[in-house]
């Protein structure tokens, strides 16, 4: 059959959500979320301190930029790999652990 292919799928709004509330250190690179993963002092890193900083790529006008860049781009494949009977969906607003796992128990599926 060959590869499986994974689509995680996430709504519009929900990325957004993600994307848009993300911070990140400048200094050492760790990556925060308002909602879902804050640091412990307001837009401060935990780990040195310093000030975090939203990337020009996680305003809502690029994000919306990239969607519309996977509809024309990336999608088409989704039907493609649907097709063929190779693709399987996850639903990618759960939490992170969970679509680890069933990502994980679909490839070993897939290589049985």
């Amino acid at each position: 059959m060959g590869p499986v292919v994974i689509s995680i799928e996430v709504s519009y709004n929900q990325l957004l959500q993600r994307l848009t509330v993300r911070r990140s250190c400048p200094v050492d690179g760790k990556i925060y979320n308002v909602y879902f993963q804050p640091p412990q002092k307001d837009e401060v890193c935990d780990s040195c301190g310093s000030q975090l900083v939203q990337r020009k790529d996680d305003k809502e006008e690029v994000i919306s930029e990239r969607l519309k860049s996977y509809e024309r781009q990336t999608l088409p494949l989704v039907d493609y790999y649907g097709r063929q009977g190779r693709l399987r969906r996850l639903n990618g607003e759960r939490p992170v652990d969970q679509v680890t796992a069933e990502t994980l128990a679909k490839v070993e599926a897939a290589a049985a």
